[in-house]
């Protein structure tokens, strides 16, 4: 995975705390109704690379997969 070598400062991160909680809550939310739909039985494999489903991260943010092959976005993945 690319990341960028720009680096958040403190200041930074603090001051996007609350949309990226906003974010991680809308996020779980989506997980949970598409896990009831049977969601979690189906293809969830990345659009990106070879990772075959999304692991959600144990902290928030929530919107990257924590596979460490991958770490591409919830919504790179098959979702939808």
């Amino acid at each position: 995975m690319d990341q960028s070598t720009n680096k958040l400062t403190d200041d930074q991160r603090k001051f996007l705390e609350p949309t990226i909680a906003k974010i991680s809550e809308g996020l779980a939310e989506l997980q949970e109704k598409l896990t009831e739909l049977g969601w979690d039985e189906g293809d969830s494999s990345c659009t990106r690379c070879d990772c075959e489903f999304f692991v959600p991260p144990e902290a928030p943010p929530r919107i990257r997969c924590a596979r460490p092959t991958c770490g591409h976005g919830f919504t790179s993945h098959n979702v939808f």
